[in-house]
């Protein structure tokens, strides 16, 4: 038997791949690769650098909407869980249209990396505060870097600065991966959720290959996509598992009467749904939403390419999206994302758990701005907090005083939100708790 490897791999691209697909050939890097890898093509090592990151395995332990112990259960959705079914989503549609699934699972599996502890809510908090939006009296203006927050550019962060490999200063991902990273959403907020401070920019990352003021390229189209599928199908799923019966059936109800793409589903499977209990019912009906949404965007897509490319021959890269629903669905999905928004994200059990996710992370973020040398030792190469935090105790005031003006900094401040950042839900709490049983507060 003859040993495949990733030349014969590459060689053999252009027999399964559509010719606008992302080969493997085309990989490029930030940096030159210090070693070579007989077997696997850039895409595919990584795919497998994301997965051995920390900051994957974290994604275990942060959840996606229902972040407090009085909303979750064992089949909670987790940022992790999220990933892996975007990534098996987003395979289906690349494998489909003869799209580079290699490329498309590096992206589908890192693109939630750089999320906070408490989902959006805290994405939201530590964009607000590195912005200088938060009323916090210790931080001093001067250290605020304003370069905000948003969890795609955190994504990008982490492997290009906070994780290392092999003793190496960053993960040194291909531009393609990055790329579809950072454009797994949009790359700013809307203007009608922060105004006049949406804009996002990381200023110590280099963006220059990743075509910021272009449309992803169709591996990232896919990830995009499917992400929302995955979202909205999986917040249909946890949320009606927290609802009786009474509500389950009234939002299946509602949700049958005013998208059609929803009833049609239970006109197709009539008999088998009329034998169902209400907890089969919701199951079956999220798995079938997903199964329509996918085949719909796959159908509609292949037209999208074809019209596309029949036109454009010599242009690999589109200049819009052409990896979406029909007309159809397109407009009945977005009336399913309002449903649910109204029923299970804007909704006064997910308020409470965004004012409990608020006062933690501002409350860690005091916190170490107060006593910086409490931070990890890990967290800094430049501060020696462990040799600070000896002599903590027989240090006057003035003294401590005067070794935060020495510490403190712009790089201090994003040093401080990485570290809240990276926390699971649980290290968060529990770190809370511990920090504040002093006063005998527990959350």
């Amino acid at each position: 038997m003859k040993l495949f490897t990733k030349d014969e791999y590459i060689k053999n691209e252009s027999l399964f791949l559509n010719k606008w697909a992302t080969f493997s050939y085309e990989s490029e890097r930030i940096s030159e690769e210090r070693d070579s890898d007989l077997l696997r093509t850039d895409f595919q090592r990584d795919r497998d650098r994301i997965i051995h990151s920390r900051a994957f395995k974290r994604m275990m332990h942060k959840t996606q909407v229902y972040s407090f112990v009085e909303f979750r259960n064992d089949h909670t959705r987790t940022r992790l869980l999220h990933s892996i079914e975007v990534m098996q989503l987003a395979t289906t549609v690349g494998r489909s249209l003869g799209l580079n699934n290699d490329l498309i699972e590096a992206i589908a599996l890192g693109h939630d990396v750089g999320h906070t502890p408490f989902g959006h809510s805290g994405e939201y908090i530590l964009h607000r505060i590195s912005k200088g939006k938060e009323d916090i009296k210790e931080l001093p203006e001067d250290i605020i870097d304003y370069w905000g927050f948003k969890h795609n550019h955190q994504s990008l962060r982490i492997f290009d600065k906070i994780e290392k490999r092999n003793g190496f200063d960053d993960m040194n991902l291909t531009n393609q991966t990055r790329e579809g990273i950072l454009k797994h959403t949009e790359i700013n907020y809307s203007k009608n959720r922060f105004k006049d401070y949406n804009e996002v920019l990381y200023r110590d990352l280099d963006y220059s290959a990743l075509f910021l003021d272009k449309v992803p390229f169709l591996e990232a189209q896919v990830v995009y996509i499917c992400d929302e599928i995955a979202q909205q199908t999986h917040d249909l799923e946890d949320g009606l598992r927290l609802k009786d019966k009474k509500e389950v059936l009234e939002i299946l109800s509602e949700l049958r009467r005013e998208i059609n793409f929803i009833d049609n589903i239970y006109k197709q499977y009539k008999e088998k749904l009329e034998n169902m209990e209400y907890y089969q019912e919701r199951y079956f009906i999220a798995k079938k939403i997903i199964d329509v949404l996918i085949r719909d965007l796959i159908e509609n897509s292949v037209k999208n390419l074809s019209f596309y490319y029949k036109k454009n021959k010599s242009k690999k890269r589109p200049d819009r999206f052409l990896i979406t629903f029909s007309e159809a669905i397109e407009k009945d999905f977005l009336k399913f994302k309002e449903k649910i928004y109204r029923h299970f994200i804007n909704i006064d059990e997910i308020k409470k758990m965004d004012k409990k996710a608020k006062e933690i992370i501002i409350f860690l973020f005091r916190y170490y701005l107060i006593n910086p040398w409490e931070l990890p030792d890990y967290t800094s190469h430049k501060f020696k907090y462990s040799k600070i935090r000896e002599n903590i105790k027989i240090l006057s005031d003035e003294s401590k005083e005067e070794i935060k003006r020495k510490i403190y900094s712009k790089e201090f401040f994003r040093e401080l939100i990485d570290y809240i950042a990276g926390m699971t839900d649980f290290y968060a709490i529990d770190l809370y708790n511990k920090l504040k049983t002093k006063n005998g507060v527990l959350l």
